[in-house]
């Protein structure tokens, strides 16, 4: 299997060569040492790889990862270096996540859905779609964040199919995240008709994705939870509401009842509301965290910087040739 996932991309030594022609090896040392950490189990492959994130050297470690998993390790030091590999998330690893998802090990193939999720391979399509037929909860459900992380509409069938199959709640509610994220016009009508299901999670769920389409049906649904006088269930609807992409039909009518979610209620449903409607490009919500924060101390004006953070950083990703916040 692994003399193969070079053969999928004839020049992946070219990495190599980059490594060693490279002049700037002030961190090898460091790196080498990091990577040696994990395999004797002193440091945890998300540490290291924030640590090597923090260097700016997750290319040279994958380098060094992909040479090291050419040879025979033992089964618990593989899995670490591959968990390793596939937080560092480099195009270079591709092909060695891409032969790894046809493993006859479980625990490799839900780490490579994982990774070309990330990377966005579109080239993993048939194997994560395959993978939805898994009898292993844990892979059906990696396999299909990576679908939505792929954003190719032609998992749009499949996700649907499996869905109808699919007996488990949560696997069930990460498809409808799948399905959103797609964006499939084709899918609309077969998710609508979920927000009549018996099960509540489920109706949720296929309301949250057609918010993330932009659908006026989803907002429909959504706003009688949204104002509803039972806080558990308004803080439900904000949260709902963190991956929708407003529509021109409705977003000004929600935008109203976020205002009177931050005029009338509580702090944090408040805050939540202002939060939300400023990363919507909504220029009074961000004036309010702003005097809130100016106005607050100790720990409350914490808590509204914080919520400042998020904005500036969501506006930040949505737009990175924007100057101002608005």
């Amino acid at each position: 299997m692994r003399l193969r996932a070079y053969l999928l991309f004839p020049f992946w030594w070219l990495g190599l060569v980059s490594l060693a022609g490279n002049s700037t090896t002030e961190h090898l040392p460091e790196v080498r040492l990091l990577i040696s950490e994990v395999q004797q189990k002193i440091r945890s492959p998300s540490s290291a790889s924030n640590r090597l994130e923090t260097l700016g050297r997750q290319q040279v470690a994958s380098v060094l990862l992909l040479e090291m998993l050419q040879k025979p390790v033992e089964q618990q030091t593989q899995y670490r270096l591959v968990e390793l590999l596939a937080l560092l998330a480099q195009p270079i690893s591709a092909n060695y996540f891409l032969s790894s998802l046809e493993s006859e090990d479980a625990y490799l193939r839900m780490l490579s859905a994982t990774a070309l999720g990330q990377l966005r391979i579109p080239a993993a399509l048939p194997g994560l779609v395959k993978m939805l037929e898994d009898e292993r909860l844990a892979l059906r459900r990696e396999a299909t964040t990576a679908l939505g992380r792929l954003k190719l509409k032609q998992a749009g069938k499949p996700l649907l199919t499996a869905l109808h199959a699919e007996a488990e709640p949560d696997v069930r509610e990460r498809m409808f995240w799948a399905l959103g994220m797609l964006n499939d016009k084709t899918t609309l009508l077969a998710i609508q008709v979920f927000l009549t299901h018996s099960s509540e999670t489920t109706r949720w769920a296929a309301a949250k994705a057609l918010l993330a389409m932009g659908e006026l049906s989803g907002w429909k649904w959504l706003k009688p939870r949204l104002d509803s006088q039972e806080d558990s269930e308004c803080a439900y609807a904000l949260q709902s509401l963190e991956e929708a992409v407003p529509g021109k039909k409705w977003k000004a009518e929600a935008l109203a009842s976020l205002h009177q979610i931050i005029q009338k209620r509580e702090a944090s449903l408040a805050t939540s509301a202002a939060v939300l409607a400023a990363r919507w490009g909504d220029k009074p919500a961000y004036v309010w965290l702003e005097k809130k924060a100016e106005q607050s101390q100790d720990i409350e004006r914490r808590t509204y910087e914080e919520a400042l953070d998020k904005v500036r950083h969501s506006l930040s990703n949505a737009s990175a040739s924007r100057e101002k916040p608005f």
